[in-house]
């Protein structure tokens, strides 16, 4: 089996030359392999943290309604519900 270097120059180009695009190419492979592999790590890690987050979005609930004042109790200020 010949190697890349050997093919590229099997076509027209000098064993230096063929070497140096072989590496390239190899390189180009490596990267591409990289990145790939970068996207599929961070997207499980963002996809544990929203598992982990969810819990306690579900634990927050809704917020507790503001209470009426007693009758017999005089307020000055203004009591606002949201």
């Amino acid at each position: 089996m010949l190697s890349e270097g050997h093919r590229r120059a099997e076509r027209g180009a000098d064993v230096v030359s063929a070497e140096g695009q072989a590496l390239a190419s190899l390189y180009d492979m490596v990267q591409r392999e990289a990145l790939s592999l970068s996207f599929i790590d961070n997207f499980w890690r963002l996809a544990w943290i929203f598992a982990a987050v969810v819990p306690f979005v579900l634990f927050l609930g809704r917020r507790p309604r503001v209470a009426e004042a007693p009758a017999d109790v005089e307020r000055s200020a203004a009591i606002v519900e949201v």
